[in-house]
């Protein structure tokens, strides 16, 4: 087990949903956009109706839904319902579509590298071969305030509140080389954006890289750091009740 300096994420500032883009089957809302240089982007979704079947050759995208139920359909799988609280993961070449199941959804959307709509979106016959990529090495581009707001953790743990509703919430961390323990109190994703995460749960260690997650549950003993001395990692982390506590 790693000692280290425990730290309660408490969301101090409240981050507000912008509406920016209106399409026929959402409204976009970005968390994170590409300008703010993090590797990837995030937005919220408003689920208004289906999308059409497409793919991507570029973009690994990945779901979250915040609240509402919503159908998602992969390559030839029938659709199945994917509630708050659940992660859906569509490498590039993913024949695949999403829409509300009864009435409208909020749903974040991450796709790295992430580029802008409608560009890396394709509706022909999808590949027959998996798509092979690389990722650009990261860049670690300082955090703007304009798009991170202040740092609400410690100096070797920067938080910062993304969005925020009732009751999910969606941070950033940026994590150094020295170890911090995370009170967990709700489920929690990460997704990292930039870097490599040495992640600890109830005592077992596990390294994700760019584009890899982990879920937690309620009372896990979470321990974070950068795997790399010297360079951070970059993660979001969305907070939400656990799947039972919807039923």
């Amino acid at each position: 087990m790693i000692s280290a300096t425990t730290l309660n994420p408490a969301h101090v500032r409240e981050a507000t949903l912008e509406l920016t883009k209106t399409y026929p089957n959402r409204q976009v809302y970005p968390i994170v956009p590409k300008e703010a240089g993090l590797g990837g982007t995030c937005d919220v979704y408003r689920i208004l109706a289906a999308t059409g079947e497409h793919w991507h050759a570029k973009q690994h995208q990945m779901l979250v839904p915040l609240s509402g139920n919503i159908l998602v359909k992969l390559g030839k799988d029938p659709a199945r319902i994917s509630k708050p609280g659940e992660f859906i993961s569509i490498p590039p070449g993913t024949v695949h579509a999403f829409g509300p199941e009864k009435e409208l959804a909020l749903v974040a959307s991450i796709n790295i590298p992430g580029l802008p709509y409608p560009e890396d979106v394709y509706r022909i016959q999808a590949p027959k071969e998996p798509i092979r990529r690389e990722l650009s090495e990261p860049r670690f581009v300082p955090l703007d305030p304009k798009y991170f707001g202040d740092n609400q953790g410690i100096a070797t743990c920067g938080i910062y509140s993304l969005a925020q509703g009732s009751p999910w919430s969606i941070q950033l961390m940026e994590l150094f080389s020295s170890p911090v323990g995370v009170e967990n109190a709700m489920k929690k994703i990460f997704v990292v954006m930039e870097g490599a995460l040495d992640l600890e749960v109830n005592g077992k260690g596990h390294t994700l890289k760019t584009e890899d997650h982990f879920i937690t549950d309620p009372g896990d003993r979470l321990v974070l750091k950068s795997s790399t001395q010297g360079t951070p990692v970059r993660t979001l982390c969305f907070q939400l009740p656990p799947l039972h506590s919807q039923l």
